[in-house]
């Protein structure tokens, strides 16, 4: 497993520069999904209930894919899209 990792790492693969920024973006929602879900724990739950936190636990587990193993770029950025209308929803709260 650590030879395929590193291997998935090294710079040399034609796909290297996409997973870099599939990492850099699943850092950066990964630390606002961390957030967020204290933010629903806190407001229980007038925020959100279960449903609220196994939608973020599931982006949680998908974000940490990508960003530790670079896996499914394609996959990952089209779940990165479908939350790209949070901060507005979270506005009209």
């Amino acid at each position: 497993p650590e030879k395929h990792r590193m291997l998935l790492l090294d710079g040399a693969a034609p796909y290297d520069e996409v997973g870099r920024g599939v990492e850099f973006t699943s850092r950066i929602f990964l630390a606002w999904l961390l957030y967020d879900i204290f933010h629903v724990f806190a407001l229980y739950p007038k925020l959100g209930t279960w449903d609220t936190i196994a939608h973020h636990l599931a982006f949680i587990a998908c974000s940490v894919l990508a960003c530790s193993f670079r896996m499914l770029p394609f996959a990952f950025c089209w779940l990165i899209a479908g939350e790209a209308s949070t901060p507005f929803l979270n506005l009209r709260w």
